[in-house]
């Protein structure tokens, strides 16, 4: 079915902002390097802003911040909590 949307270009239909809430949503989960590749090679990412392009290096700092907020959350459990989504969304 997802082939059949990409072939017939229907996605192009669906509204930015509803693309933007997808990927708060991955990037609030624990693992956001999966899913943020496949929606990147699905939907391009430019139109949240024209100059993103995600390449191997963006997705080995993804995993380094990712890594370094997981740390943080363990070292320091007691504090609250850095929302990830949004300082991952901060290096787009």
């Amino acid at each position: 079915m997802m082939k059949q949307a990409l072939d017939s270009e229907v996605l192009v239909l669906v509204n930015p902002h509803r693309w933007r809430d997808e990927i708060i949503l991955i990037l609030k989960e624990q693992d956001t390097i999966k899913p943020l590749k496949r929606l990147s090679l699905v939907v391009p990412l430019s139109f949240i802003d024209k100059k993103i392009k995600l390449s191997l290096a963006d997705f080995k700092l993804l995993k380094q911040v990712r890594n370094s907020l997981n740390f943080y959350n363990h070292k320091f459990f007691r504090h609250r909590k850095i929302d990830a989504w949004l300082v991952i969304w901060q290096l787009f």
